[in-house]
């Protein structure tokens, strides 16, 4: 009797495209580092379709050095080697994402020490691999498992190591400010965003510049955005906005330029272009734009778009989504505040509006042991109603404990102290958002100072976009920080015009009272930095009016914990002056 069998070596694929998103202190492309800082990468993979994944996923990444582990990474059905000092990680996980949806996030907690300002930056690349990818979209031709050993020094050549597909790939940059100069970076949005849904229809960009360097910027700074996707066209552009001068030198093409002199830590006037869509066929849409100075330090570093190298932090990118007809687009926005002081909500993102204090506005500062308030909004974006389990998941920082989390209609579950996860089954109609989730969290007394970032996902099988499903929110721990707290006086409803005094005092502060010095800003009326505590202002003239009153604190011996930012370590007061005549009055929230 014969028998004989035919076997292939030819590995079996599936139907699936896997993509990559490292992000960097919650940043995407760049962030900018302290010499001496300890802070987390995220890594989120999505699969962008059209199946289902099978087979085992693999990230690996090497980190620039001199940066190295704070501990071993870690995400929900992750597992991952690694352990504190070391500059290498892998996480692997058998979890069979559906099509659009991503996998839970990689936490990488990192630190580094000594870093010193280059031009080039650094950076490096995660990278992921599926051996059952579908054909043409796997790491490498061959199926091989990538090696970013093979980058070479500080990760400049991704394709030696995935060299097929570069959504298998993304890179991080970081940098110390700019010690002997200045550092100016390009941030560009597209409806207020790094990613946008949109089709036909209106679109919105916006351009911001920023100074990163210790020094003032020299000589003309330019942007210019000369590549728009195709079927996406400028409608209009003012001339001239803030210090800039702009023109449309043709459809899809603009320039602008400043002599403004930059100080360090300060914004230009946003630029905005107002543009016209008419994109209906699915697909990402992305483009990008550029500064240039003839004086900035990254000038001549290259520029390759494909591998995400963005001349460090000149270049900037946005990205039009657009979901296929029939189906929806849900977007998930996270939000952080102080629950001790009940500072306002906080995007909890770096460098994205210009308030003329602090480089990372919209970072929370916390001091050990105390609270905050976590807020998930989830809105349809359409074209179509949305239907189906919609569910929100997070896993907060080491060392917090969630004390609630809750929303209407959610049910929500907490497991190991610093998860949750809240489902619901409702209709979303186009345009309308689900009732916030809203979580307490407590920092522990012994918590590690520095910044902690970490990112919330939202899934539904029939959202077909997944850029727009994960956002970051983070915090910065700070050993012996100063908290401020205000209160009014007269408290409740008064009358326009009132004499109001208002009085600022120090939380979580254990020096000596004496060395303590205050700052009451109210509303644009600024106060000055002195040991009075209180301050007397004016409510609102008018009726059906408002005013935010905010309280900063300092010591002023002690430069370790000072903070001159009007949005770091202070709480506002609202003043609103109620509608109608005579027995009108102002509240205070």
């Amino acid at each position: 009797m014969n028998c004989s069998a035919n076997y292939s070596s030819t590995p079996v694929t599936g139907n699936f495209d896997l993509r990559i998103k490292k992000y960097v202190k919650g940043e995407d492309i760049f962030a900018s580092v302290e010499n001496t800082e300890d802070f987390n990468y995220n890594i989120v993979v999505q699969n962008v379709g059209p199946g289902k994944v099978s087979g085992t996923t693999t990230v690996r990444d090497n980190l620039p050095s001199p940066v190295v582990l704070r501990g071993v990474p870690s995400g929900n059905g992750w597992t991952c080697t690694g352990a504190a000092g070391s500059s290498s990680f892998e996480c692997t996980t058998t979890a069979q994402t559906d099509p659009n949806q991503v996998f839970d996030v990689i936490t990488v907690p990192v630190r580094v020490t000594n870093l010193t300002f280059r031009n080039a930056g650094y950076m490096n690349y995660a990278y992921v691999h599926n051996p059952n990818e579908i054909d043409g979209k796997q790491c490498n031709a061959d199926g091989s498992m990538p090696n970013p050993a093979l980058a070479g020094d500080n990760g400049q050549n991704p394709r030696a190591v995935c060299n097929e597909d570069t959504n298998n790939l993304d890179s991080a940059v970081i940098n110390p400010p700019n010690p002997n100069g200045f550092d100016l970076r390009l941030k560009k949005y597209v409806n207020g965003d790094d990613e946008a849904s949109n089709g036909a229809g209106e679109v919105t960009y916006t351009f911001i510049v920023q100074n990163l360097g210790e020094l003032a910027s020299v000589g003309r700074t330019t942007v210019t955005d000369d590549n728009f996707p195709a079927g996406v066209t400028i409608a209009s552009i003012a001339g001239t906005q803030g210090e800039w001068t702009c023109t449309k030198d043709s459809d899809t093409k603009f320039t602008c330029y400043t002599d403004k002199v930059y100080a360090k830590g300060e914004f230009s006037t946003p630029i905005v272009v107002a543009a016209t869509s008419t994109i209906t066929v699915p697909g990402r849409y992305q483009n990008y734009a550029c500064l240039s100075n003839p004086n900035d330090p990254n000038e001549g570093e290259p520029l390759d778009v494909p591998v995400g190298k963005w001349k460090v932090n000149n270049c900037d990118p946005a990205e039009i989504f657009v979901v296929p007809a029939g189906t929806f687009d849900l977007s998930l926005k996270k939000y952080v505040a102080d629950l001790t002081t009940g500072t306002p909500l906080r995007d909890g993102d770096h460098q994205t509006t210009n308030d003329g204090n602090d480089v990372d506005r919209d970072i929370l500062t916390v001091p050990q042991g105390g609270k905050m308030r976590y807020r998930f909004v989830v809105k349809n974006l359409g074209p179509v109603t949305a239907t189906g389990t919609t569910t929100v998941e997070d896993t907060l920082p080491n060392d917090t404990t969630i004390i609630s989390v809750a929303g209407t209609g959610w049910a929500c579950t907490i497991s190991e102290g610093r998860k949750f996860k809240c489902t619901r089954t409702e209709d979303l109609t186009v345009g309308a958002s689900f009732p916030d989730i809203v979580a307490d969290v407590q920092a522990s007394n012994t918590i590690l100072a520095g910044e902690y970032s970490n990112i919330a996902t939202v899934k539904n099988p029939g959202d077909t976009n997944p850029t727009n499903n994960t956002d970051p929110a983070n915090i910065e721990i700070i050993v012996g920080a100063i908290c401020g707290s205000i209160t009014a006086s007269p408290t409740g409803v008064v009358s326009p015009n009132t004499s109001m005094t208002y009085t600022c005092s120090a939380l979580g502060f254990t020096g000596t009272i004496s060395n303590l010095e205050y700052k009451i800003d109210c509303g644009t009326s600024t106060g000055t930095w002195g040991t009075g505590s209180t301050r007397v202002c004016s409510a609102p003239a008018s009726y059906s009016t408002s005013v935010d009153v905010t309280c900063g604190v300092r010591d002023k011996t002690n430069s370790s914990i000072t903070f001159t930012g009007s949005f770091i370590n202070s709480c506002k007061t609202t003043t609103t002056t109620t509608s109608g005549g005579g027995g009108g009055g102002a509240s205070h929230v």
